[in-house]
């Protein structure tokens, strides 16, 4: 039996009204409600746009367009694209088949409705490639409505005359304030503040707007979008951040043209899109509460490809501006540390060298960056002149550049002998750099513990520490003895916990014996007792015991076995520092700096003994440093070409004579008497003022001590203080007649 004729009709309306919704979907419709009559238009009112053909709009955005074209050949492209007529030869931009002719004929007459889902995504791209090409050329002369140049200069009108003219061709043929609403207030967002944008968005359908429906309020008020508003909006809209970023990165990389074969090739956008997109970027910081890992995500996205190599210089700017805004509010990961410091370092190239220094600063700074990670290092020696700028940071920023510095000194010293750019990187660094006492800390601590593992390393490593020693003997000196103290230090713990160990071991013994004593004796008195009060609680509880007494066995053993793993290391560690201090004690053998190995100043270096609190070490450190002198003096003797030079720290005033001249007036008299005995002792001291201070200095001190009472312990010291008085006008006389009297020969005071 066939359905009724009533219900079939309702069958087919239901059809055609589920195929109509779809449709209304894919192709919104144009609130012409808000028109009244007329026709949206940012040159006319609504009314007067009604009069206006299309034609005519078509004739004056075709000129235009030429000019445009004439001043940039990469709006050649949609020449047969978008500014077409009917007499136009180009092919259109579907083709120059029939049904390629039928559907231009439908656009021609302007009803993109009658276009499939598939036509119109590919006229939404064009628009789209168009209209950030269009922004990233003319938007500023299309939003100059307020610019004084822009008013003043009759090209400037032009050419601003030149931009409403296409956009007004825009709106009217391809309905772009309907169909493409995002894409039009993208690509002039940069432009928010000026009049020609409200003009724009009052023209928009916000029906059909996806991204910024929130521009409604815009298009209600006529009122302009001020930056701090769209700043807010970019910390509370995460999908609007990501829209930020990712619209600053298309400006970056010159997608809105790389489809089209552009007589220029591949194009980046406009310095105006892009700086705006990076500093809405840094304003939205100020007002997110907490910048969560979300966030950072989102800004990766834009870090990511800027700070690779071939990223534009611009792109690499902006990046650097935005972590350095970022440290400043937020604590990153390790991770995320290391990818921006290996990132700058990277992309760091001219003329942002400079920039990325002060980017790697800002990191180090903030991050708390102790380690220059491996990959971070080898792309920061590639940098140009790297040591130059290192230097610059280092004038500019004093001792707040060791957060930076510090680090980059200890890589230098981890991979000097592996490379010989590596050496000449630090070799130059010691030449423009201040190697002040934190900083050699770590660049002779560093060289020592570096890979020797064959002789050209050691040669390496050798010359590094020479040149340090040689340019910057003081604090090499100081870094040395640290060095040597810290290592004096671990070796005291480790004998230390070395005891506790083995008490620990001896007690935990002699614990156990007792605890199996008294077992024993509990079974014993067990057996003695009623056998049969024993049940099955006591032996459930016995149980318990046993195998808590068992985890408890297995915990500690785990625990030994880390505490033994441990200190093995640690005692590896040790024993390699310990080849490490051998090392320096060659590579500075003759040096101030160098570690001496004996038993009466200890592993220290000269430099430290000198200054020792204890007598004894400082009067072995005085007689090496005198026999250092002599054996110079010879060596000076022999060089006919006088070329050679004295040992680091034993120049005319250098810092070694400077302590000789401390001892000078040593309390200690044996001390004192020896330095006031060294042969040439003008040779070292700065100028005579200072040495006649210091032995001036000690002449009250031998007077006061010789003029005490006649007590024997008081006559014995009186009469070391008056040949120290000796010994004291001998040299003063000596200085004064221009070393010609001999030295008096006092070994009865020795």
């Amino acid at each position: 039996m066939a359905p009724p004729r009533k219900q079939q009709q309702n069958n087919t309306r239901s059809a055609l009204s589920e195929q109509l919704s779809k449709l209304a979907s894919a192709f919104p419709r144009e609130n012409t409600r808000a028109l009244k009559g007329g026709k949206a238009s940012i040159l006319h009112t609504a009314r007067d746009a009604a009069d206006v053909r299309l034609e005519e709009i078509q004739e004056r955005a075709q000129k235009a367009f030429e000019n445009v074209r004439r001043r940039d050949g990469r709006f050649d492209a949609f020449g047969s694209k978008l500014f077409y007529t009917a007499n136009t030869n180009g092919v259109g931009m579907f083709g120059d088949d029939a049904e390629g002719e039928a559907l231009e004929g439908y656009q021609k007459q302007n009803h993109r409705e009658k276009l499939d889902a598939k036509e119109n995504e590919k006229l939404n791209k064009i628009i789209r490639q168009f209209l950030r090409l269009f922004a990233s050329t003319c938007g500023k002369i299309f939003g100059g409505d307020e610019d004084e140049a822009t008013a003043k200069d009759e090209t400037l009108r032009e050419e601003a005359a030149d931009g409403a003219h296409i956009f007004e061709y825009l709106i009217r043929r391809f309905k772009v304030n309907v169909y493409n609403v995002d894409d039009v207030i993208a690509s002039l967002l940069p432009y928010h503040g000026t009049n020609q944008f409200v003009k724009v968005v009052q023209t928009c359908n916000f029906e059909n707007a996806k991204k910024f429906e929130w521009m409604r309020g815009v298009k209600e008020s006529g009122a302009k979008v001020p930056r701090e508003y769209l700043a807010k909006r970019v910390a509370k809209d995460k999908a609007f951040l990501t829209y930020i970023c990712d619209s600053a990165v298309e400006c970056c990389n010159g997608q809105s043209n790389n489809d089209f074969n552009a007589t220029n090739g591949t194009t980046s956008a406009s310095s105006v899109s892009h700086s705006f997109y990076v500093v809405l970027m840094i304003e939205s910081l100020d007002w997110m509460k907490r910048i969560e890992s979300a966030h950072l995500q989102r800004f990766l996205t834009y870090l990511e490809p800027g700070l690779h190599q071939k990223a534009s210089s611009e792109h690499y700017a902006g990046c650097l501006m935005l972590i350095a805004a970022l440290c400043a509010k937020t604590t990153f990961t390790e991770a995320f540390s290391v990818a921006l410091l290996e990132g700058v370092s990277k992309g760091a190239r001219a003329p942002l060298v400079r920039e990325a220094m002060q980017t790697l600063l800002v990191l180090c700074s903030s991050q708390k960056i102790e380690t220059i990670p491996d990959r971070t290092f080898k792309h920061f020696v590639k940098i140009d002149n790297a040591s130059s700028h290192v230097a610059e940071i280092c004038d500019k920023y004093g001792t707040a550049s060791d957060c930076l510095v510090n680090p980059l000194l200890e890589a230098l010293g981890k991979f000097c002998g592996t490379h010989e750019n590596y050496e000449k990187t630090l070799m130059e660094a010691l030449e423009k750099i201040e190697l002040t006492e934190p900083r050699a800390k770590k660049l002779v601590c560093s060289l020592a513990r570096s890979d020797k593992s064959d002789e050209v390393k050691r040669k390496s490593i050798e010359r590094a520490l020479r040149a340090a020693d040689q340019r910057f003997p003081k604090s090499t000196a100081e870094a040395v003895d640290s060095f040597l103290r810290g290592l004096e230090r671990r070796k005291e713990k480790r004998a230390h916990d070395e005891r506790r160990r083995r008490l620990q071991e001896k007690q935990e013994i002699d614990g156990k014996e007792k605890k199996k004593k008294k077992v024993n004796n509990g079974s014993s008195s067990s057996e003695e007792s009623d056998e049969e009060e024993e049940d099955d609680e006591d032996d459930d509880e016995d149980d318990d015991k046993t195998n808590a007494e068992e985890d408890r066995m297995m915990i500690d053993e785990e625990t030994r076995k880390k505490e033994e793993e441990k200190l093995k290391e640690e005692e590896e560690q040790l024993r390699l520092d310990f080849e490490s201090a051998s090392f320096l004690r060659e590579a500075l053998a003759g040096s101030a700096s160098g570690p001496i190995e004996n038993k009466k100043l200890g592993n220290r270096s000269l430099a430290a003994a000198l200054d020792h609190p204890t007598a004894s070490i400082r009067e072995n450190a005085t007689q090496r440093l005198i026999d250092l002198h002599v054996e110079f003096i010879e060596k000076k003797a022999k060089d006919k070409d006088n070329t050679l030079l004295p040992p680091p720290g034993l120049e005319k005033g250098g810092f070694l004579a400077d302590a000789l001249c401390r001892r000078c007036s040593d309390d200690d008299p044996t001390v004192a008497a020896l330095a006031l005995g060294t042969p040439s002792l003008s040779m070292l001291t700065k100028n005579r003022t200072s040495l006649f201070e210091a032995i001036s200095h000690r002449l009250e001190t031998a007077r006061e001590l010789s003029s005490r009472s006649n007590e024997r312990d008081a006559n014995k010291v009186a009469d070391i203080e008056r040949r120290v008085c000796k010994k004291a006008y001998a040299t003063l006389l000596r200085q004064m007649s221009g070393d010609r009297i001999d030295d008096d020969d006092d070994d009865e005071l020795r």
